[in-house]
């Protein structure tokens, strides 16, 4: 048998270095797991705050307001029903107001609620708000003018409509409200972009959330006669 010959020092330091990399990489690993991120909550597995959060969050419990002031397609009053069908909004119920006249109140709010039961919309209430083109208060006309565009001197008979409709909206609002639907007025090629954010602006200020869509004239609901 041949003599075996022992191992050099390059060759002991060699595989001493081996073996260090081996546990140097199978302790970053070991990092690795632990810090890995969690797919289903996408924050890290040693964090649970985020998903303890989501999953505890306290559900709203009120009204939600939907405000269906112009025939749309139903988008405006299908929306809020579907979510008030939702597990998260399941404690909250729809409260409508639609656009109506002050000698048609009775006629328009029945026709209002024979409507919604025909879609076989929820309710709780259906009110019909009045005093739309009425001129909005001095006040409201001051507040608006804090964040009016710079370049718009005259507030026109457009601009105050959104002001009083602002006042309604922060009238009709109860501490029950826990979210408002409103139809979102139809942005036109000749507003400035500046000026039609001030009439957003002026109607959602110092409101719970508030969400404003607007559908485009399709049929979104339907009924059977």
């Amino acid at each position: 048998a041949k003599d075996s010959k022992p191992p050099s020092v390059n060759e002991e330091n060699m595989k001493s270095s081996e073996n260090l990399d081996k546990k140097s990489m199978k302790s970053g690993n070991e990092d690795l797991e632990m810090n890995a991120i969690n797919p289903r909550t996408d924050t890290p597995a040693s964090d649970t705050s985020f998903e303890k959060h989501r999953f505890t969050a306290e559900k709203p419990k009120g009204t939600i307001d939907v405000y269906w002031l112009s025939d749309d397609g139903g988008l405006s009053i299908l929306i809020p029903y579907l979510l008030s069908q939702s597990k998260f909004w399941s404690n909250t119920s729809l409260r409508v107001f639609a656009y109506g006249k002050a000698g048609e109140m009775g006629h328009e709010k029945v026709r209002m609620a024979t409507l919604l039961n025909k879609f076989r919309i929820e309710f709780t209430s259906v009110e019909i708000v009045v005093g739309l083109d009425d001129n909005p208060a001095q006040e409201s006309i001051n507040d608006y003018m804090e964040y009016k565009p710079a370049d718009d001197e005259e507030i026109d008979a457009k601009t105050k409509q959104y002001i009083r409709m602002g006042e309604l909206l922060r009238d009709k609002t109860t501490e029950l409200t826990q979210l408002i639907v409103l139809t979102l007025p139809v942005p036109r090629d000749s507003t400035a972009p500046m000026k039609y954010m001030s009439w957003l602006e002026v109607m959602s200020n110092n409101l719970p959330p508030i969400l404003m869509l607007r559908g485009n004239q399709q049929d979104a609901l339907t009924f059977y006669c």
